[in-house]
């Protein structure tokens, strides 16, 4: 009923660029990183690129898994992947060429772009750029539905009739709808639609980087796919029209201009010196990782700027494997992290299986889930996240969808990040207090 990572290994698909590795002192690594990568997609939990580069250097690119669940095209290095809330730098870097430009003022008021919108008066450019305007989180409004297409007018006159959660600049909560209205004032200024400015902004060296107005109008666009109840299979990811997320996380890349916009971004090539202060300014510690998140896709930059290294990591998986970019950046710089290997048993006597399904709560998160049995296996239902929960050789469940390791008792769940370090514990209820509800609007930036 079962099959092994081993037994599907042989199965995924690995498509990479021959030249890809262009540092022969990086083989080491790259094979690391290709095997890590390798196993990820034969757990059904990855199908992306990844790319590592020191400077202008490419170190490792190389893609893997499937681009599409209906035709089951493969990846490769060139496929547009959409980049979820990292859409968020390239809106900024077209407000800061506005300001370069001397057409936008970070700290005029809205309406002085944006007339008509209402509580415009109230906040500043600025403001709408740091989340600190009190504007609307999209992902929280009923009225934003994501499997229906909406026009920028129509999402902007949704922001206008909610009130603002608080005074602006006495405080801060990330806000999609606010770079909405960021992408409302790039097409109110330059008199072109928000695909069309970025593309005059940043097409010759980024062509990748497209405005998905719809799937059909973005060549090599990969369409998200996701765990499913059977071991390393996918299925489609649940409806999400990108566009509805403009200016936040309507775009999508290929790693490599991922790579060159980010890099170029952090230093000082995209706008002014004075904008890249005020835009991407860098910690002091020299590290940056900026993680992007829908329903069929995870993207992750991570650049440090005391080495020139830029790590990338796409996939348009719906799977959320936290640590993933991190353990690849480890890989990358020589460090050789402990990794959990997944393999799936056909004997369940020592795991508990009387105790896995039923109801659960997480304790001290909103979070509700139900694991039930079916013809096929066991099944794990959040929210509209249906995916399969399987039993491992190290006595646990293993939980692709989240990429964790569940192990049940009498009355509790407890579930730890296979390759991150939280861990969370479920507690059993008799009955679900609702419908199966993890609000993962949460973690769709």
């Amino acid at each position: 009923m079962f099959l092994t990572s081993a037994a599907l290994l042989s199965m995924h698909l690995l498509v990479g660029d021959p030249a890809g590795v262009r540092d022969t002192d990086f083989q080491t690594e790259a094979q690391k990183i290709r095997q890590f990568a390798s196993d990820a997609a034969s757990l059904g939990i990855f199908d992306g690129v990844i790319l590592v580069a020191r400077g202008e250097t490419i170190l490792f690119h190389e893609a893997f898994g499937q681009a599409t669940e209906m035709s089951g095209a493969e990846m490769t290095v060139d496929t547009r992947v959409p980049i979820a809330s990292l859409s968020k730098q390239v809106t900024a870097a077209a407000i800061g060429r506005l300001v370069d430009d001397g057409l936008v003022t970070l700290d005029a008021s809205v309406d002085t772009y944006l007339p008509d919108q209402p509580n415009a008066n109230r906040f500043t450019v600025r403001q709408l750029l740091e989340h600190t305007a009190g504007v609307a989180h999209t992902n929280r409004l009923a009225d934003v539905d994501m499997t229906r297409p909406m026009t920028l007018a129509e999402l902007a006159d949704t922001i206008g009739r909610q009130p603002l959660a608080f005074e602006p600049g006495t405080s801060s909560t990330y806000s999609n709808g606010g770079y909405a209205l960021l992408a409302a004032i790039v097409e109110s200024v330059t008199g072109e639609a928000f695909g069309n400015a970025l593309t005059d902004f940043f097409g010759v060296r980024y062509s990748s980087i497209l405005h998905v107005e719809n799937e059909d109008s973005v060549p090599d666009l990969a369409n998200g796919v996701a765990p499913g109840v059977s071991f390393g299979r996918r299925v489609a990811s649940p409806p999400y029209v990108l566009r509805n997320r403009i200016g936040g996380g309507s775009l999508a890349a290929s790693a490599l201009d991922v790579h060159r916009f980010f890099r170029d971004s952090y230093t000082g090539k995209l706008v002014s010196e004075t904008m890249s202060g005020a835009l991407f300014s860098i910690p002091a510690d020299g590290d940056v990782r900026i993680t992007g998140r829908n329903p069929g896709a995870l993207a992750v930059v991570y650049f440090d700027a005391n080495e020139d290294l830029s790590v990338v990591t796409l996939s348009a998986n719906g799977a959320w494997p936290a640590g993933f970019n991190e353990t690849v950046t480890a890989i990358a710089t020589g460090e050789s992290p402990e990794l959990t290997a997944v393999t799936v048993v056909d004997t369940v006597e020592a795991h508990r299986a009387d105790l896995i399904t039923g109801h659960f709560k997480a304790r001290r998160l909103p979070w509700e889930v139900t694991i039930e049995t079916t013809n096929t296996g066991w099944v794990y239902a959040q929210g509209e996240v249906r995916a399969g929960i399987f039993p491992v050789s190290t006595k646990d469940w293993y939980l692709p969808v989240w990429d964790w390791l569940c192990r049940p008792a009498d009355e509790s769940l407890t579930c730890r990040q296979r390759l991150g370090d939280r861990e969370f514990l479920f507690e059993r209820l008799e009955t679900p207090t609702k419908s199966p509800d993890a609000k993962l609007r949460r973690h769709q930036k």
